[in-house]
């Protein structure tokens, strides 16, 4: 294995191929339809709120308030797609499918900086190729468009080095370290930063690293261009949920169990422990339920990935923990703190391209007794042999990914991107199209998904509570004028807690419509909820709920013709 030239030009050739790969590769997994989940939808709205001049609000909540959860970098940039004309799912996704091939091409960047070029293109193929970048390539989601900016910044941060003589990191002579590639480097710091919260392990990293090189004037200038922006951000994220207070609940999805205690997060951190290193991180390369063998290569490869950097950021002679070295440790602790049900390989994606540099250099470092010549090709021989064995562990969930975008594209009937999600969530759609269309516009919705009713209807919605008194639904509803709910088959929550509040007092609901799109009759109801005193006539019979019909007030005055926005977005239709 030839030593890297800290003088080494960038090799244009390596560069373009793994770009062109990573694109093939995005458009082979490339689907026509919508994701189920609300993020995808909540993306768009506050896209459509920015790109409308409404500023960056949740025009799904009644009263748009401010948004404070995600950062506004991801629905900066799909707000341009929206103002340059963007109206449907698949043209918003080129910013994930872009997103994909920059975070393979940053992979190649950084890597080829401590390792050979060979061994960094077939490192950023591993990564390209893994299962979690392909997959939310597909999607309107952030978190390949954060690895991408991460994977830059480490770039911009890390000089060439010999591996044979230690990290030759920023720190290590910080202030030879051109400005304007120091400045690039904060640049896509704070992108990354504000693209996602988790990015605050890479800004403390770049911190951490100046202190330790005592390069004062740059984290003087880094902290004002991070630190200010920084701060705004947090004053307007002052809530529980806008700082991530949510983390501190036993589980968020059930607020009732309360917060988590000392014990209880020691708890925690063993179980996720246990899930990246069993569970999460053979995911991110091979998919769920990735098999056996893959998942010991991973564990292989996290053993190696420690040890290297271990030797990495061990203080000696010549050497100190560049930011890579920080952001490592830094990261992992955060993601293991999470609770455990937002665990997953999304999370773990940011440490593959890490840990398989790390373990290269490890492999290199531990076969150098061997002598000179021999070193170098074991070192050669392991590398690559680890790379191809995870590259193959992704073949079939790559195979897998494509195969579910062409059924998709054959599912779609005329071309409603939607009707590859199950039946209960086109339900949901076609509850929402036809809200948009016969509801007033002041209406206000309680829903199972209301991200995605309200950009499907353009009214405003909110869940309704996961709360199993029934006097919870009519509370929420009477406090922010919610007159229709959403009895849906998403979850089991609608019928948990929806049905439940049916059952106990029937006399509140009226039916708007029912949608069904399967042969069992079994469908979704779009409920009106009537004041207390006005009964509707809805009576239990049976096994069963017969509902009324609501009176003509609750549809809209007069009422607008149903259109078909076909695979266009309603809310970007305006």
């Amino acid at each position: 294995m030839s030593r890297p030239s800290r003088h080494q030009p960038v090799s244009l050739v390596v560069l373009l191929a793994v770009l062109v790969l990573e694109a093939l590769l995005v458009a082979h997994v490339a689907t026509p339809g919508a994701f189920s989940g609300g993020d995808n939808a909540a993306y768009v709205a506050l896209a459509d709120a920015l790109a409308s001049g409404d500023g960056y609000v949740e025009n799904w909540e009644p009263g748009s308030p401010a948004h404070t959860k995600y950062p506004p970098v991801f629905a900066a940039i799909l707000s341009v797609f929206v103002m340059l004309g963007s109206t449907t799912w698949v043209e918003l996704k080129v910013v994930s499918a872009i997103a994909a091939v920059l975070a393979a091409g940053g992979t190649w960047l950084w890597a080829q900086k401590r390792v050979t070029e060979g061994v960094a293109a077939a490192a950023a193929v591993a990564t390209g190729a893994s299962y979690t970048v392909l997959y939310h390539s597909r999607w309107i989601l952030s978190d390949v468009l954060f690895v991408a900016f991460t994977l830059l910044a480490l770039w911009l941060l890390q000089p060439p080095r010999d591996p044979d003589d230690g990290p030759d990191s920023l720190v290590h002579n910080p202030k030879n370290v051109p400005w304007p590639i120091f400045a690039g480097a904060v640049l896509f710091t704070g992108l990354a930063y504000f693209t996602r919260s988790a990015g605050l392990p890479l800004v403390l990293a770049l911190f951490g690293a100046l202190i330790i090189g005592k390069a004062w004037r740059r984290l003087a200038a880094a902290a004002v261009a991070i630190g200010v922006p920084a701060a705004m951000w947090s004053l307007r994220s002052g809530s529980e949920e806008g700082s991530y207070g949510v983390f501190l609940l036993v589980d968020p999805y059930d607020p009732g169990l309360g917060r988590i205690d000392a014990a209880g997060m020691i708890e925690r951190i063993g179980a996720n422990a246990q899930g990246y290193l069993t569970d999460h991180l053979p995911a991110a390369i091979g998919g769920p339920g990735a098999p056996a063998w893959l998942a010991l290569i991973v564990l292989v490869v996290t053993l190696l990935g420690l040890i290297g950097w271990g030797r990495a950021t061990w203080p000696r002679a010549g050497v100190r923990p560049g930011v890579t070295e920080l952001f490592l440790p830094l990261y992992t602790g955060i993601i293991l703190i999470w609770p455990v049900v937002w665990s997953g390989d999304r999370f773990a994606l940011p440490l593959v391209p890490l840990l398989i540099v790390y373990a290269v250099e490890a492999i290199r470092w531990m076969s150098r007794s061997l002598g000179e010549e021999r070193s170098a090709q074991a070192a050669t021989v392991g590398s690559f042999g680890i790379m191809a064995a995870l590259i193959g562990g992704a073949v079939p969930a790559v195979n897998s990914l494509a195969a579910d975008g062409d059924m998709c594209a054959d599912l779609i009937v005329q071309e409603n991107a939607w009707t590859c999600a199950g039946a209960p969530t086109l339900e949901l759609v076609l509850a929402a199209r036809w809200t948009g269309n016969f509801l007033p516009e002041d209406a206000v919705v309680l829903s199972r998904k209301p991200r995605i009713f309200h950009v499907e209807s353009g009214v405003a919605s909110r869940t309704y509570p996961f709360l199993d008194d029934p006097q919870d639904l009519f509370d929420e509803a009477d406090a922010i004028g919610a007159r229709y709910v959403v009895l849906d088959r998403v979850g089991r929550q609608g019928i948990q807690h929806v049905g439940g509040a049916i059952l106990a007092r029937p006399e509140r609901f009226c039916s708007m419509r029912s949608f069904v799109v399967t042969e069992e009759g079994v469908g979704t109801e779009l409920l009106g909820i009537l004041p207390v005193g006005q009964a509707s006539g809805t009576r239990l019979a049976g096994d069963g709920v017969v509902f009324a019909d609501c009176p003509p007030s609750y549809l809209r005055d007069p009422i607008r013709g149903a259109t078909d926005p076909g695979p266009r977005i309603p809310i970007l239709l305006d």
